[in-house]
């Protein structure tokens, strides 16, 4: 059935905003509507009635307000030709019965009655909820600066917001994985606009494990739902993640070669600890055949040793001592590799070539040409001395092949030479 028109409506008597008759006329409103701070907030009547049309027949209609203090509060009057809008600048009724209020405030929180009374068909009166929203603001998180393990809980870090209605659950995380609500101590408070500030603080245990942890807290509050704001929708906002430092004790030292101790090349040690933070400076020794330490003074940068155009002679025992920790010291080995040197033996087929390496691969090179006699045997020796023992590859570049390898040893040994044998030999 359609709604009647506007003009037909009629203001009921006071007492219909405390209690309702209903003889066969009969208004419903949702349970509960919200909306958010500041936007529009609509509370829908829906109208049904027995028998005939109420186009003739005299109908009153009114739109009651209720707080928890206060009694009820005439918002809107119709009867007949007569409107009255309490507060018009913000408050309009639809064809449909619809109340709309115009920029949500604290004050319009309360339960709203739509009062229905028609002649001859009784009254009825429906009761809705309104709340109201407000998201807060992305939280701010400080860590504190001073963070150290100890077996005792601590004071890690507090997230700030605002502007929040109703308050929001607070859940902190570490890594990604939340943190026990017992760790977690909130307090809102009020502001001037009724909104809420929050203050969360987190409190726990700090091991060394935690050092650069990362920690974030998230805000789960309730915003208007899609049907007339009811029921409402949950949201959640994050504050940055930060990561912690934790100061904690050493234990002990370590001594590290970095990277690959070549002869020639710069070789760091670098001396640490298990503690945080790392001392500023360390202090390193050659360990010397008959036992003794030898102050290595040249060289040292903060927590590195470095060795200058280091040698094989540089290899050996060293130890570090840590700044302020004389009782944490460390050892290591170093073995500088070395570039090997080798030489072709001279035979009494050809005369004596040479083979020199470089970081990649040996070069061979002589003289002149090697001259055999067909049928005659060719036997070339190469010597090579290095940090670690060399491996040898003789490869033949001729007809038809191209870097074959021809022998593994270190003897390249050809019996009764033939016109086959002939090319270019590298090794």
């Amino acid at each position: 059935m359609s709604t009647p028109p506007i003009n037909y409506f009629l203001f009921p008597w006071l007492f219909l905003c405390c209690r309702g008759v209903t003889t066969g006329v009969k208004v419903t409103v949702p349970e509960a509507v919200g909306a958010e701070l500041g936007k529009s907030l609509l509370i829908p009547c829906t109208l049904s009635h027995d028998g005939e049309s109420l186009q003739s027949l005299s109908v009153m209609l009114v739109w009651n307000y209720k707080n928890d203090t206060s009694c009820c509060k005439r918002l809107v009057y119709f009867h007949d030709s007569t409107r009255d809008i309490t507060e018009s600048k913000r408050m309009n009724v639809s064809n449909d019965l619809t109340l709309h209020i115009f920029k949500m405030s604290f004050a319009d929180v309360g339960s709203y009655m739509c009062s229905l009374s028609v002649v001859g068909h009784g009254t009825s009166v429906a009761t809705s909820k309104a709340y109201i929203f407000s998201a807060p603001t992305t939280p701010e998180i400080i860590i504190e600066s001073n963070l150290t393990e100890s077996e005792t809980t601590q004071k890690v870090g507090v997230c700030h917001s605002k502007d929040a209605y109703p308050k929001a659950f607070v859940i902190w995380y570490q890594d990604g994985q939340a943190l026990p609500e017992q760790q977690v101590q909130n307090v809102w408070t009020r502001q001037k606009n009724q909104l809420c500030s929050l203050e969360s603080v987190l409190t726990r245990q700090i091991t060394r494990q935690d050092n650069n942890a990362r920690f974030h807290c998230q805000l789960v509050y309730n915003m208007s739902g899609a049907n007339f704001g009811w029921p409402p929708k949950e949201q959640n906002i994050n504050s940055t993640s930060v990561n912690i430092v934790v100061h904690y004790p050493a234990t002990r030292a370590m001594l590290h070669v970095q990277g690959h101790a070549l002869e020639g090349n710069v070789v760091t040690l670098e001396c640490s600890t298990d503690g945080n933070p790392q001392p500023l400076h360390s202090e390193f020794y050659r360990i010397l055949d008959n036992g003794s330490r030898l102050h290595m003074k040249n060289g040292r940068v903060g927590n590195r040793l470095l060795l200058y155009n280091a040698s094989r002679d540089d290899s050996g025992e060293y130890a570090c001592s840590a700044a302020g920790l004389s009782n944490l010291q460390a050892t290591t080995s170093l073995h500088v590799y070395y570039k090997p040197k080798g030489l072709v033996m001279p035979t009494p087929q050809h005369e004596s070539h040479s083979v020199a390496w470089d970081l990649d691969k040996p070069i061979l090179s002589h003289r002149e040409e090697i001259r055999v006699r067909l049928g005659k045997s060719l036997v070339v020796h190469c010597n090579a001395t290095s940090s670690s023992r060399p491996k040898y590859a003789w490869k033949k570049e001729g007809i038809g092949m191209a870097g074959q390898v021809v022998s593994l040893e270190s003897t390249l040994h050809i019996k009764k030479v033939s016109y086959k044998d002939s090319g270019n030999y590298t090794l």
